[in-house]
């Protein structure tokens, strides 16, 4: 009878527990980051417009979210929404770029296979950085303009950053063509440079020794990858 009362009693609080950690993980998580971040927006404004750092900067940020907390509410649930389209649009684009490079690489063409998806990487990487920012650029602007009706300042904020969109795209393109710029040119010339470092099977035997070194020294420690050879 006792054991029957503890089941009574722990189901219940076991499906509020769960409750409670699916929506802290979707919702409450999420939405306490993007307070956080708000409050850095907040900050960054400040230092752009008036060129002076706040005195007390999480205060600052604190009382600037507290000022606009329906706003701030309102454009966390926009980025949910920018990052829910986000995923499915890169979903739809990893689908055909994946269908594409397996018929290039069933056709012995690795090379133009890796630059293409290298060059995916870094178109999607631009679009991710440049619509992400949406919402942080219609909260600056709130802030800025310091109204008490934060829609119109809203609406300019959004015809402001689609006004820049070619520096900002541009900015973004730099920034992951840097990421992955790296990635294609060793993708591309990759067989060059095994060639060029003795081959695939020379290369291997030197990561061997380099391991066998450094299990062989204090530096490695058990839990090391090197312990696999």
């Amino acid at each position: 009878m006792f054991l029957t009362f503890e089941l009574t009693v722990a189901k219940p609080a076991i499906v509020v527990l769960f409750v409670f950690l699916s929506l802290f993980s979707y919702i409450l998580g999420p939405y306490l980051l993007y307070l956080v971040e708000a409050g850095h927006v907040a900050v960054l404004t400040h230092v752009i417009l008036e060129d002076e750092i706040p005195t007390n900067q999480i205060r600052f940020g604190l009382t600037e979210v507290r000022t606009n907390f329906a706003s701030v509410t309102g454009l966390f649930v926009l980025d949910l929404a920018i990052r829910r389209v986000l995923r499915q649009l890169n979903a739809i684009i990893n689908r055909i770029v994946s269908s594409l490079t397996e018929s290039l690489s069933s056709g012995g063409r690795q090379q133009e296979a890796g630059v293409i998806q290298g060059v995916v990487g870094i178109v999607q990487l631009a679009l991710n950085i440049t619509i992400s920012y949406v919402d942080k650029a219609i909260l600056a602007n709130i802030y800025r303009s310091d109204a008490e009706n934060n829609w119109k300042p809203a609406k300019d904020g959004v015809l402001l950053y689609a006004m820049t969109w070619k520096p900002v795209l541009a900015s973004a393109l730099i920034i992951s063509t840097v990421f992955y710029g790296p990635l294609i040119v060793v993708g591309y010339f990759s067989e060059e440079i095994l060639d060029a470092l003795g081959g695939e099977e020379a290369v291997i035997a030197q990561i061997e020794r380099s391991c066998l070194a450094f299990r062989t020294s204090d530096s490695c420690l058990p839990s090391s990858s090197c312990s696999a050879y």
